[in-house]
């Protein structure tokens, strides 16, 4: 499963509220089997007891469509989702999207502003401030 190539195993640390809790039983051993099994996890996303979505930044855990995504260029995924599983990495290559899109923008319209807004929280919260503050 994707689950366990992309979370379990991830030499880079995670990042987001589920993200973070996953990194510190990782760091800990304190995994629950749910997930540290593939064999359980595989179970529990057939039951319905979770769930795992890769995204653009990461990957989710909500069960179901996430009320907050649209077709746009800022994902909400960054900004507190709870059910959010960031990696530096994607993250990386989203910033690095998101500026390239930036330049075919005027400066002063109102999605350069989002964009450059999100840039800056990203930088700031994941990679200035380190995992202490994901």
């Amino acid at each position: 499963m994707r689950f366990h190539e992309q979370v379990i195993k991830s030499e880079t640390p995670l990042f987001g509220p589920i993200g973070a809790d996953i990194q510190r039983g990782k760091d800990r051993g304190t995994l629950p089997k749910m997930l540290s099994d593939r064999a359980e996890t595989e179970k529990a996303v057939k039951q319905g007891r979770y769930a795992y979505k890769e995204t653009p930044v990461g990957g989710c855990t909500l069960k179901g469509s996430c009320p907050h995504f649209a077709v746009d260029l800022v994902l909400p995924c960054t900004t507190g989702c709870k059910d959010a599983i960031l990696k530096p990495e994607k993250l990386r290559v989203y910033v690095e999207s998101l500026e390239f899109d930036q330049q075919m923008m005027s400066p002063n319209s109102r999605p350069h502003k989002l964009i450059s807004q999100e840039i800056e929280f990203i930088k700031k919260k994941y990679f200035e401030a380190g995992e202490d503050n994901a």
